[in-house]
């Protein structure tokens, strides 16, 4: 059974180019004898190993979350469903628009970033699947993200710290009840640092990015329909996410150490 996440962002922090650290959320160190701590144990979500408290991350000893001084609270996770098990893609493919509209309706969703004289759509019947698309538009990388219990989408940049990251879901989903009326989201990781990150607050929540704000992309993108899409643009102008796409889980990755962001 396939569980889908949630993404509920609907404010656009105007920001300057380099990334900070937010004084509102600061990481503190898993308390060994919060209850919370013990609940989420029986759930398997969380572990202790040589002194330090780590996220399960999946059927592999590499993939789990140091989690020993980070934002959450362990017993509001849910699900845990491992980090590689919904398809965020890292290399999307294209097709034209013939194809896209023998497919949607006009009146179906998308989520449109222009690239130069371009415009790439993302269909939200299509994102669903993926819910993350990492891509580069106009030499700027970005991050489409898309949530389905909320339906909602967002298009977020990929740089911060003077690095460019990769993301993708964790396999949670976090709630709190001081934010947004307690309403389920997924956490984000990036590979590159495996910090963890929770877009209800726009913010990283472990690891290196702790506490580094989560930033939309402000350069032309548009929650809008296929049929809007067709009759803004020029049919040789757009792209579409191709359906069928998929990717295989990485052996390995190139893991940044030593980042910093203040």
């Amino acid at each position: 059974m396939k569980y889908f996440f949630v993404l509920l962002i609907s404010f656009i922090f105007l920001l300057s180019c380099s990334q900070r650290r937010n004084p509102i959320v600061q990481s503190t160190p898993v308390d060994m004898e919060d209850p919370c701590i013990h609940e989420a144990e029986e759930q398997n979500f969380v572990f202790e190993k040589d002194g330090r408290w780590w996220l399960w991350g999946g059927n592999n000893d590499n993939w789990h979350f140091d989690i020993d001084n980070w934002a959450l609270r362990p017993c509001q996770l849910h699900f845990g469903l491992g980090r590689e098990s919904f398809q965020a893609l890292i290399a999307p493919q294209y097709t034209g628009w013939q194809e896209a509209d023998a497919i949607y309706d006009d009146d179906t969703r998308v989520l449109a970033v222009e690239d130069g004289d371009m415009v790439k759509v993302f269909p939200v019947p299509l994102m669903i699947k993926h819910e993350i698309i990492n891509d580069v538009v106009n030499g700027d990388p970005i991050m489409v993200a898309y949530c389905v219990l909320a339906d909602l989408g967002a298009v977020y940049t990929r740089e911060y710290c003077d690095h460019t990251l990769t993301f993708a879901l964790s396999g949670y989903t976090y709630s709190d009840p001081e934010v947004w009326n307690g309403t389920e989201a997924f956490v984000l990781w990036d590979r590159e640092t495996e910090s963890l990150w929770w877009p209800l607050i726009d913010r990283g929540v472990s690891g290196a990015m702790s506490g580094v704000d989560l930033v939309k992309y402000i350069k032309g993108w548009e929650d809008t329909s296929w049929g809007a899409i067709k009759t803004q643009y020029d049919t040789s102008q757009i792209r579409v996410l191709k359906t069928g796409q998929s990717m295989e889980v990485p052996d390995s990755w190139n893991k940044l150490e030593g980042v910093k962001c203040f």
